[in-house]
């Protein structure tokens, strides 16, 4: 994938008095390497990122070693410690901690809103419902009201998770006002809040509470809009789908869509992907054991570890 490239001999180059930082172009070049392993994000394995994110942050931190905190650098920390997270499963609640800890050294509460709804969403896949709930009421303390809206995807995840549909569609009629937004406040590195962002999480809020109309429409709009071949966002569409298939007792639509995603998810080696397909496998009804679709399934799961 050439995850090398951004972060290689742009950042060893990166040496001089503070002073001179912007006027080199230091600071701006840091930054362009991590909006470049943002970029590679969903089409990267995440074991094959980890590494130059991880050496990216730890040249970061030295130069804030050597020549103190400065806002730009503390916000590049920040982005890149997020980017760390998502690649490192067994670390992801030490790279958002810290995450959180450069955006206030940053002093961007938009930036520490972001990274707190960040950690907040990671809290409640991996059950932890108390974290969640604290880094989602931090979030909202700090980020400015006209961002607060865009917390709203992170709080209608969480609610879906708990199963409380009425607190996840009420988030979601908040997140629609965010695209109605000029400027992208809490959204950093360019990458804006949409309305096609809005219909990824309307599906896969769905998906999860069982609510087949609203899914359904709504995850095959994300998945044309989603990048074709090995893409991490593809794929969890695709897991999604096969989820709402399986409450509306489709066992053709569950087995080809749980095959497509888990081809993904092994053809990437991501562990979350990975958990998510097999959650929909081992949800599969008694009654479909054995039929045709089911056999093909798993003789298909079985050939893509081979």
């Amino acid at each position: 994938m050439g995850c090398a490239a951004p972060g290689g001999e742009v950042t060893r180059s990166l040496v001089g008095h503070p002073a001179h930082l912007h006027e080199n172009g230091a600071l701006e070049a840091l930054t362009a390497v991590t909006e470049s392993y943002r970029r590679l994000n969903d089409s990267t394995p995440p074991r094959q990122l980890l590494g130059p994110v991880l050496a990216h942050l730890d040249h970061v931190r030295r130069l804030i070693d050597e020549f103190g905190w400065s806002r730009e650098l503390a916000a590049t920390a920040s982005n890149t410690a997020l980017l760390a997270a998502w690649q490192d499963e067994g670390s992801a609640g030490e790279h958002h901690r810290a995450a959180i800890a450069y955006a206030q050294r940053a002093g961007s509460p938009v930036l520490e809103a972001y990274m707190a709804g960040c950690m907040g969403f990671w809290a409640a896949r991996v059950h932890l419902p108390d974290d969640a709930v604290r880094c989602l009421v931090h979030a909202r303390n700090v980020a400015p009201p006209e961002a607060q809206a865009r917390l709203a995807v992170f709080e209608a995840s969480i609610h879906s998770w708990a199963r409380n549909a009425t607190g996840c569609l009420r988030s979601l009629e908040r997140a629609e006002e965010a695209t109605a937004l000029d400027t992208d406040p809490l959204w950093p590195e360019a990458f804006g809040f949409d309305e096609a962002r809005v219909t990824r999480y309307r599906g896969g809020c769905a998906a999860d509470l069982a609510l087949v109309d609203m899914a359904l429409p709504a995850l095959a709009q994300a998945l044309v809009a989603a990048p074709a071949g090995l893409s991490k966002l593809r794929g969890r569409i695709l897991a999604d789908l096969a989820l709402t298939h399986l409450y509306g007792d489709e066992p053709e639509e569950v087995c080809r869509f749980t095959g497509d995603a888990w081809e993904i998810a092994v053809g990437m080696s991501y562990p979350r992907l990975l958990g998510r397909t097999r959650e929909v496998r081992t949800a599969f009804r008694a009654p479909w054991k054995g039929t045709q679709a089911v056999k093909e399934l798993d003789e298909r799961m079985f050939s893509a570890l081979l």
